[in-house]
């Protein structure tokens, strides 16, 4: 260790002889001076709590007036001293902070024994080294290099705590009223040195991500990142992440001084559910929840049944019967024949009278296909549906029944309930008595502002007057053809001519994306279609209500044709 710390020589008391009234005789006082240095020569240059550091004393002498030798007796050694007081032997104890390592560790070629008589410990702070023959040492034996010297170890028990907090003072020395050291011409040596140790600062920078060491080779701080994933504070208060170190001491995001909030985020594991969504971690409780798909999601069939469909319900769960064949029985005169289809095509219509069991209020239940109050007034056909009606913004509870209103709704920031179609005309075209099917077709488009996922949902067409369902065609998710621009959809069944059901149809969206236009031929019984007073309705992406038109048409030579719907 190079550091010497304060080589501040104090010498001896000089001891002044009396001077003779011989007035022809001038002689010189007599002096006593001892001379200690205090160096360390083991261990760190800068020490930490823990570090054992050596200690050599020095020992010579300066003139010695009236004698020849200094007579060294004992040879005092304070531990650690308060740097806000004297530095003297003895000096103010700073407390346990200097541990003596013990008489064991002395080493010195000085040609005497010395002994202390102190233990292994810090206390008390006084190590008096006493030599078992009094030390002699001639005069002007000056530092360096000294007659001899004396070594030892103690070690650093704690920080310094007084003003000098990087490093411990320390004191050696004789002290005069024990006789601790005397020249042979009768005065004794008041010799001290002070010296300190140093100490590494405190390095801690209060970041808990941050390895805080000394460099106890310049005595300055360094600090390294932890190690990645070492724990660290938890602040954002969101049980679905764990915080620990990242392998820095960045700051930014989620990120303070290395400690990332996001270092673990839980993930949540397939719940092998195909009626439910992703798993999404709820922050307040760090539980997974795996949110329901749409109704009629499509799900694996696993029932093995042709006449059902398998499809989620509202709860999550995949039911093997979400979609059942419809059995349409026709009455002739002669004969009644039975047909059980299993296209994605729904026939609703029936000569048969089927006793309807009402299943709630129709308010509320606008866009299932299904009369609910038993009044044969369907979804948006029944008043209770609030036709053609704006719903919230400054237009709201006014009319959207013509183009002019529905753009005022939904430019006042309403939505039009239950809008009106606008478009083409559509027409029923009645086919050959006996097994000839009847033909629906119909072009129109329906007003949306909130996006729609086309190809995931449902897409129908419901005929019906006051007696109830005339003819209904459903399309399930996903089976309709996607085009590239995920602006055009299509869908095609041949053997929708024969067996009924949706024989064509496509879905395009226009118009800055709000526009959902429509054309769609299909075949079944319709021959419900007894009065002019009929309604149909478009059904899109499980919206709470349908398009509608509603009003009367006109009879022609094949069937029936409405034209008057708005362009």
């Amino acid at each position: 260790m190079c550091v010497q710390g304060k080589r501040l020589l104090v010498f001896g008391l000089l001891a002044i002889a009396a001077i003779a009234a011989a007035p022809a005789v001038v002689r010189a006082a007599n002096t006593c001076n001892g001379l200690i240095t205090i160096d360390y020569v083991g261990g760190p240059d800068f020490a930490l709590p823990g570090d054992t550091v050596r200690v050599k004393l020095t020992l010579g002498t300066g003139s010695i007036t009236g004698g020849s030798k200094l007579n060294v007796n004992r040879l005092r050694f304070d531990l650690d001293c308060d740097s806000g007081m004297t530095l003297g032997i003895p000096c103010t104890d700073e407390g346990m902070k200097v541990e003596y390592e013990g008489d064991s560790t002395i080493t010195s070629n000085c040609g005497v024994t010395w002994a202390t008589g102190h233990a292994t410990s810090a206390s008390p702070n006084e190590v008096v080294f006493t030599p078992n023959t009094t030390l002699m040492i001639p005069a002007n034996q000056t530092i360096p290099p000294g007659f001899c010297n004396l070594q030892f170890d103690v070690k650093v028990l704690a920080r310094s705590t007084d003003a000098t907090p990087n490093e411990i003072e320390e004191v050696t020395g004789y002290l005069t009223s024990q006789n601790d050291a005397g020249c042979d011409n009768g005065l004794t040596s008041s010799g001290q040195q002070s010296s300190s140790i140093p100490l590494c600062p405190n390095c801690d920078d209060n970041i808990e991500c941050s390895q805080d060491s000394c460099d106890q080779t310049m005595g300055t701080c360094v600090h390294t990142p932890q190690p990645t994933s070492t724990p660290c504070t938890d602040t954002d208060n969101d049980l679905c992440t764990t915080s620990g170190c990242n392998g820095t001491l960045a700051t930014g995001g989620t990120v303070v001084n290395g400690c990332d909030q996001n270092h673990m985020v839980t993930t949540c594991a397939d719940d092998n559910n195909p009626c439910t969504g992703p798993g999404v971690c709820n922050p307040m409780t760090g539980i997974c929840a795996f949110p329901n798909l749409p109704d009629s999601t499509p799900c694996p069939d696993t029932d093995n049944d042709p006449c059902t469909t398998a499809g989620c319900d509202p709860n999550g769960v995949c039911d093997q019967a979400h979609i059942m064949c419809t059995t349409t029985t026709t009455t002739t005169i002669a004969t009644t024949t039975t047909t059980i289809t299993t296209t994605t095509t729904t026939i609703l219509t029936t000569t048969t009278t089927v006793p309807c069991v009402p299943t709630g209020p129709e308010a509320g239940n606008c866009g299932d296909m299904t009369d609910n109050d038993c009044n044969g007034l369907i979804d948006c056909a029944d008043p209770a549906c609030g036709l053609s009606t704006c719903v919230g913004g400054t237009n709201n509870h006014q009319p959207c029944s013509t183009p002019q209103g529905q753009v005022a709704c939904v430019n006042g920031g309403g939505q039009c309930q239950c809008p009106i179609i606008l478009k083409d005309p559509t027409a029923i075209k009645f086919g050959p008595p006996g097994a000839g099917l009847d033909q629906l077709t119909s072009h129109g488009r329906i007003i949306i502002t909130d996006p729609v996922d086309v190809a995931g949902s449902e897409i129908g067409w419901l005929v019906s007057n006051a007696r109830g369902p005339i003819y209904g065609a459903l399309l399930p998710p996903f089976s309709m053809r996607v085009f590239q621009t995920h602006k055009l959809f299509t869908y095609k069944n041949p053997d929708a001519l024969t067996k009924g059901g949706v024989y064509k149809a496509q879905i395009r969206i226009t118009r800055y994306g709000i526009s959902y236009g429509y054309k769609v031929e299909a075949y079944g019984d319709m021959s419900a279609a007894t009065d002019p007073q009929m309604a149909l309705q478009f059904y899109i992406g499980k919206r709470p209500t349908p398009g509608i038109h509603n009003g009367a048409w006109t009879r022609t030579k094949f069937g029936w044709v409405v034209r008057d719907l708005y362009k």
